[in-house]
């Protein structure tokens, strides 16, 4: 539910969409809407401290907008065939022509010496570089999204590994961690509190 005090003449069109006035003082929308355009929360005369209320997640698509997502959860494989990570992963990225900032903080341990190994799956068309570092290690290297890296590990200790990078996506388009073990049997954990986030920049 949104309380949305005035929207800017951009959008005016929505109202037919969801049957409600937006350029008014006060009011509720039930349901999803998205706005290409402005959003502007503005004073009224008798009301000089305006909100905006969701009750879920909000996303503004707009320059300066952060999504992220995190594990709630440790997540277990065996296998060394990459897949998905099915708390990293984020959907609708984009559109073409954008920048986004990528932070992504992966725990990851092994119950014995298997490392990870992981990559990026981005949008149709996208571009950009990223790279990244574990512990005390930097590997000092630029790589293009579709490289798939390799960290190795340690038995009973946890690799703290930060990726950073900037996205050019060449559509609107899922962006998403795919990850695996670097020895076949023998179980790796992306643990809790790892995360990813996106921020636009341009």
């Amino acid at each position: 539910m949104t309380d949305i005090r005035t929207l800017d003449a951009k959008v005016d069109a929505l109202a037919s969409r969801v049957g409600f006035k937006l350029n008014q003082d006060g009011g509720q929308i039930s349901g999803d809407v998205q706005i290409n355009g402005n959003l502007i929360v503005a004073p009224q005369a008798t009301d000089t401290s305006p909100n905006l209320t969701c009750e879920g997640d909000l996303q503004v698509w707009g320059i300066g907008c952060v999504v992220g997502c995190w594990k709630g959860a440790p997540t277990g494989r065996t296998a060394t065939a990459r897949s998905v990570d099915p708390d990293l992963a984020i959907s609708g990225l984009g559109p073409n022509g954008s920048v986004w900032k990528v932070d992504a903080y992966l725990d990851f341990g092994s119950s014995g010496t298997s490392g990870i190994a992981f990559g990026w799956n981005v949008p149709t068309g996208s571009n950009g570089r990223w790279g990244y570092g574990w512990g005390n290690s930097q590997t000092g290297n630029s790589n293009t999204w579709g490289t798939a890296v390799a960290v190795p590990g340690t038995t009973g200790v946890n690799q703290g590994i930060h990726c950073t990078g900037t996205l050019f996506p060449g559509a609107t388009g899922n962006f998403n961690l795919s990850w695996a073990v670097t020895v076949s049997g023998v179980n790796g954990n992306l643990n809790l509190g790892s995360y990813l986030v996106v921020t636009r920049i341009g």
